[in-house]
């Protein structure tokens, strides 16, 4: 299960990633994305995800997600949007 602690993202005991403000950064350091507003944006800016009403809804197409359902899948005190941001952008 992912958790973030301080501003480090962590999956199966490792470092994955981390929260740089509304940045998503790889544990190389590599932009992958940013949330903001209720969208989560790509590296490249465009819009991948939002949050409509109580769920997490895909531009590509996929079945959304219930936010309860990310809430209990990434553990951490951040907000519930850095929490899609991270489902989304890691692919988990």
């Amino acid at each position: 299960m992912p958790r973030v602690i301080d501003n480090k993202i962590w999956h199966n005991g490792q470092k994955i990633g981390w929260i740089d403000g509304e940045h998503i950064r790889d544990e190389e350091n590599k932009k992958l994305g940013y949330f903001e507003n209720g969208f989560v944006y790509n590296e490249s800016g465009y819009k991948v995800a939002y949050i409509k009403e109580n769920e997490l809804c895909y531009e590509n197409g996929r079945s959304p997600s219930e936010l309860e359902h990310v809430n209990e899948l990434i553990e951490g005190g951040i907000p519930m949007l850095a929490k899609c941001a991270i489902k989304v952008l890691f692919d988990l």
